[in-house]
């Protein structure tokens, strides 16, 4: 039997990740040396990973180029979200998505 729990009184839902909140852990690789930035930009190279892994799987829907590697993956999808602001307001697996779908497509 499945039952589902509700919140406990006074507790609020997660918020929702969003891209924007993405894009901060990806930028955080560029800005200052630090553990803590290091950790953000691990945390975002493992969602890419993550996110495109899972779509690659999907017989000729996602399509990565030879030699193509997480860390220039990553600083793409950085480049791409922050061009794409009306993308940040989104959760960020469907941000993450839009960008792997779009691009490398299986021509």
């Amino acid at each position: 039997m499945l039952t589902l729990m509700a919140p406990a009184y006074g507790q609020a839902p997660m918020p929702a990740f969003t891209g924007r909140a993405l894009l901060n852990q990806c930028e955080a690789g560029v800005r200052e040396q630090s553990t803590e930035n290091a950790v953000r930009f691990a945390l975002c190279m493992g969602f890419v990973h993550g996110v495109t892994a899972g779509l690659s799987v999907l017989p000729n829907v996602v399509c990565l180029p030879e030699g193509e590697n997480i860390r220039l993956m990553t600083q793409k999808f950085t480049a791409w979200l922050t061009q794409h602001s009306e993308r940040q307001a989104q959760p960020a697996g469907e941000a993450a998505r839009a960008w792997v779908l779009g691009t490398y497509p299986c021509h």
